[in-house]
């Protein structure tokens, strides 16, 4: 009988361990696909010109440097729950070794805004609608 309770007892703590952990994965996802929609100011001393890359229903907000027409152009991304702001460091070391750079706020960050509808993009999978983004963010400039 004591041997029965015990299972009993280690059943019931395993599928509470579980449930916490299931929750706690659902509330980390959460926080982590949550828009992350803010101003994003252009430092002073930080030498690009504001723009906006329109595209396909979307407004993406972006910084230029323009190192000129002959200089190769780098495309730079930040991180999940980061802006175009955090990039900056980046784009100086490249813009002094004569790069041309493009930051951009992608969906849902910064100064981008989320686009959360129900268009045919909304049913796609997330790296289907991240890949139909970067496409849409990269035509202006090659045609520019």
């Amino acid at each position: 009988m004591a041997l029965r309770g015990a299972r009993r007892f280690l059943l019931l703590a395993v599928a509470a361990m579980a449930l916490v952990g299931a929750g706690a994965s659902w509330w980390v996802g959460s926080e982590l696909v949550r828009p992350a929609q803010h101003r994003v100011a252009l430092p002073p001393d930080f030498p690009a010109r504001a723009l906006t890359i329109q595209g396909s229903g979307r407004t993406i907000a972006a910084w230029w440097v323009d190192r000129g027409e002959r200089a190769p152009a780098v495309l730079l991304l930040h991180a999940i729950r980061a802006d175009r702001l955090s990039m900056v460091a980046r784009a100086r070391l490249l813009a002094r070794h004569g790069f041309s750079v493009l930051l951009i706020d992608l969906q849902a960050h910064g100064e981008t805004l989320d686009r959360r509808s129900r268009s045919a993009g909304a049913s796609l999978p997330m790296r289907d609608q991240r890949s139909r983004g970067f496409a849409t963010s990269v035509r202006p400039v090659e045609s520019a």
